[in-house]
């Protein structure tokens, strides 16, 4: 699990920062979509922070902000020259009226879609405050546990084959979708998939279908899941750190854990934004995770120039040498 999770945090953004670009500032803040109360988009001086409704959390870098445009680079996903974002703003109504987005990796096209403006605090509470499925694990006979198990085992399987084949096509999209959906109907029967009752390799195969997915509903519920797994003893620390951070980078645009990072094209490993560089060792120690400098030595031994930055944001970045690093 822990080489597909530094895999997945080397591909989570595969852009380079960029200039500065004047901005307007009348659109940068929180929004909700007004059809989806739990589909936000944060616009920040260099990025966009974008769900999708399939729940994967996206990160487009800014080139630049304009009246009525937002101007997205060449991401290196098929997005050859960029593309434009059209917007219209009345008051604290934005409205995307021509855009693109991310479904899976794949670009799609979106229109006449409407957010209103909220402040960071009601993004935390709305996802705090909408979890999925029953307060309380309900009992199961080992019969239909066995079947849960079994099945999100087989689908983990199928899904890891074709992420690992890189031919990540329609079929294999429509079969995420359908594990989403399946899982979803399941925590919402029987809660969250916990160690005791389906073992920890279902556990594990919730947890890596749950993470690619953008419905903030599913990973909250994973997030919150994990989180009691953990407190009853079972060794689910690593995975519900890497959810709450993944979840965080979206409607904070920061991490607890340093568990996301992406590989720069010079080679150096840049590590996303951070809640608290100061706090960030105690919180892994206290997840029971490796110690943040051993974090650096090995995101260091992995770098092709053994460079380890740490973004203030995902514009400019500043470097955090590692103990490797300097010997």
């Amino acid at each position: 699990m822990r080489s597909y999770i530094a895999r997945s945090c080397l591909v989570f953004l595969c852009c380079l920062a960029l200039p500065a670009v004047a901005v307007e500032p009348s659109i940068l803040g929180t929004w909700q979509n007004t059809n989806d109360p739990l589909d936000f988009r944060l616009y920040k001086t260099g990025n966009i922070y974008q769900s999708n409704d399939n729940g994967e959390l996206s990160v487009f870098p800014v080139l630049g902000y304009e009246e009525g445009r937002i101007v997205i680079p060449d991401l290196g996903q098929g997005m050859r020259g960029g593309f434009v974002i059209n917007y219209t703003l009345q008051k604290d109504i934005l409205t995307i009226t021509k855009g693109k987005s991310i479904l899976n990796g794949i670009l799609r096209g979106e229109r006449n879609t409407t957010f209103q403006r909220v402040t960071d605090d009601a993004a935390d509470m709305t996802l705090k405050g909408t979890p999925m499925g029953p307060k309380k694990s309900r009992r199961l006979d080992k019969d239909t546990a066995k079947a849960i198990s079994e099945s999100l085992i087989t689908r983990m399987q199928r899904d890891q084959k074709s992420r690992s084949s890189g031919k990540y096509g329609d079929e294999a999209i429509k079969g995420q979708a359908d594990d989403y959906t399946w899982l979803k109907e399941t925590i919402i029967q029987h809660g969250w998939i916990d160690t005791k009752r389906f073992g920890p390799q279902a556990v594990q195969s919730a947890f890596l279908i749950a993470q690619h997915c953008v419905d903030m509903r599913l990973r909250l519920a994973a997030q919150q899941g994990l989180k009691k797994d953990m407190e009853s003893g079972s060794p689910v620390h690593g995975m519900h750190a890497w959810i709450y951070d993944r979840s965080r980078l979206f409607y904070r645009g920061n991490q607890r854990y340093g568990t996301h990072y992406r590989q720069l094209r010079s080679g150096a490993i840049e590590i996303l934004p951070l809640e608290s560089i100061s706090k960030v060792d105690s919180w892994r120690k206290k997840a029971r995770m490796p110690s943040w400098v051993s974090l650096k030595e090995a995101l260091a031994h992995h770098s092709a120039n053994k460079r380890v930055i740490i973004a203030d944001s995902l514009r400019t970045a500043h470097q955090v040498p590692s103990s490797k690093t300097n010997k």
